[in-house]
């Protein structure tokens, strides 16, 4: 049993390494996304009257601003707090997940604590891994859209850069 509960004990703190890089990760692209954000509505205002702005140019720029907001909703997505317990899908609120504790007056909580067993406990802990390991994989799936939103924007921004440039009027 002690095999089983530092293993799942591991588990679960590992995870937590996991949602705090997705959070630091998520931070990260929501500074970039604002600064991208902020340089193209900037830089328009700058060179609107220096510039055709033919189909391409609005191509462009709605292109890039769709990316920056897709990239800040798949973000905040990622980095929203994964609040599921394992009881979500069954009947059996776990005593290890503060939403769980929580559905308990108090009283009724010290007594469904007390008579945890060791058993209980690992059970507990391995559904408990189970549904984080399951949030966080959604995490990283949300994470991995705005990554890859945010890939597009910078190879839209280089070709818009490039478009600029070639048009720009005196």
């Amino acid at each position: 049993m002690e095999i089983k509960y530092e293993h799942t004990k591991f588990l679960i703190e590992r995870f937590d390494h996991y949602f705090d890089s997705v959070n630091n990760k998520g931070a990260f692209y929501i500074g970039l996304n604002t600064f991208i954000f902020s340089g193209i509505s900037i830089g328009y205002t700058s060179i609107s009257n220096n510039i055709e702005k033919t189909c391409i140019f609005w191509l462009f720029l709605i292109s890039i601003f769709s990316l920056c907001i897709l990239s800040i909703i798949y973000t905040l997505r990622a980095i929203t707090p994964f609040m599921k317990d394992n009881h979500a899908n069954d009947d059996k609120v776990s005593l290890i997940y503060f939403g769980g504790i929580a559905k308990y007056e108090l009283g009724r909580f010290m007594e469904k604590y007390e008579g945890e067993t060791e058993s209980s406990i690992i059970l507990d802990m391995t559904r408990q891994a189970h549904s984080l390991a399951k949030g966080l994989a959604t995490k990283f799936n949300f994470l991995r859209i705005a990554g890859f939103c945010l890939l597009s924007q910078f190879v839209l921004i280089t070709i818009f850069f490039m478009y600029i440039i070639q048009n720009i009027t005196q």
